[in-house]
């Protein structure tokens, strides 16, 4: 691993951050010279960029410190750029949006999330172009998607099947963009469709009855006790798909205060139907497949930037690709020694994501149309 200065001991991260932390970036203090090192290595060894987003690119709704200019920058040198996010509450759609609030390029093809993870599983699902039964040397519970090429073949096929979703709009948006006849609690006519106002009422409802093939769960900030008992009825019907956008037991707020993430509401589920669901987000290997699957990657030329060693990190050391950490999100460089321990320790620990510009200043100059000789500032 290309570390500039060696670790602080490690620590357990609440012991180390604490719930009122500061942000964990103050801690590297690299040399101008040795950054410019490490930039141009990574530019120069790989060809394709996964990069996680919250932690990465922008933390809460601020932008980190030359994110956009460093994206900008890699598309000017040819590379493939891609984002791969387990927040399940946007839509690709409302994505895009972010993106350009943030001044970074992106089109829609190039965004990887769970939301998107869901549709194309859940699409596969009921489809026959999945196969549900093989699992995985990562995730006992993840899918496998079959080559198929692009799975936007079906998002014009409106199928028959209903999935029950516990998730924020951008959850159902994605889905129904792809065909998928979503039941939820907040739909204002979810009552007419035949969900229940009272958990007593559940007795006169089944998931052949209303048709639903599958319960899909990610993060919900309206999570209530309904939700949870429709979910339960639904999931005691043995052919009813269970299926979870991510695991994060937390997730970062804007004054970096923890807060709980889909993993809660996915245990919550797990726990009184006393299912396992099929988990879609990073670490695990199933929105890798899709990936491959879409983009046909390369690992030995590809990196996977984040914040989170185990998501991000894990993701792509299962998947065989280079890791970078970058200390402006939640992990801090007293968890290296633990990754190690876990054989996920990154190959790369930068501050910023925006640090990759010092690979070329010349380069990056000439992109932004400016020439300047000032020293780099960290």
């Amino acid at each position: 691993m290309t570390l500039l200065h060696p670790p602080e001991p490690a620590r357990k991260l609440s012991e180390r951050r604490g719930s009122n932390a500061s942000h964990t970036y103050d801690e590297l203090d690299q040399p101008a010279e040795e950054v410019v090192a490490l930039a141009k290595k990574i530019v120069s060894n790989y060809d394709t960029f996964l990069l996680d987003l919250d932690g990465v690119l922008w933390r809460g709704k601020t932008a980190l410190p030359n994110a956009a200019e460093a994206v900008k920058y890699l598309r000017f040198c040819g590379k493939r750029v891609f984002f791969v996010s387990n927040n399940s509450t946007l839509s690709r759609d409302q994505y895009l949006e972010k993106f350009e609030a943030f001044d970074i390029p992106a089109e829609k093809e190039q965004v990887f999330s769970s939301s998107y993870a869901a549709s194309q599983y859940v699409t596969s699902l009921f489809t026959g172009k999945h196969d549900h039964h093989k699992e995985g040397p990562t995730n006992p519970y993840a899918p496998y998607f079959l080559p198929s090429g692009r799975h936007e073949e079906h998002s014009v096929e409106h199928l028959k099947e209903r999935v029950f979703v516990i998730g924020q709009k951008g959850l159902v948006d994605e889905m129904e963009e792809h065909g998928v006849d979503c039941l939820s609690l907040d739909d204002p006519d979810a009552f007419t469709k035949g969900l229940v106002p009272n958990a007593d009422m559940l007795a006169h409802l089944s998931a052949q009855q209303l048709g639903v093939r599958a319960v899909v769960v990610g993060l919900d900030r309206n999570f209530t006790y309904l939700k949870l008992a429709h979910a339960l009825r639904f999931l005691q019907d043995p052919s009813c798909f269970f299926v979870a956008t991510n695991d994060d037991a937390s997730l970062p707020s804007d004054h970096d205060l923890l807060l709980p993430g889909a993993g809660s509401i996915v245990a919550a589920v797990s726990t009184c139907s006393g299912r396992k669901p099929v988990v879609l987000g990073k670490p695990h290997s199933t929105l890798m497949d899709l990936i491959k699957d879409e983009v046909h990657i390369n690992p030995a030329r590809s990196i996977m930037f984040g914040d989170r060693i185990d998501t991000d990190i894990a993701f792509g050391k299962r998947a065989g690709l280079a890791t970078a950490l970058v200390l402006s999100g939640v992990a801090g460089l007293g968890q290296l020694e633990e990754a190690a321990d876990a054989g996920v320790r990154p190959d790369y620990v930068l501050k910023y994501f925006g640090d990759l510009l010092h690979a070329d200043k010349a380069t990056s100059d000439q992109m932004h149309g400016t020439a300047h000789d000032e020293e780099i500032e960290l």
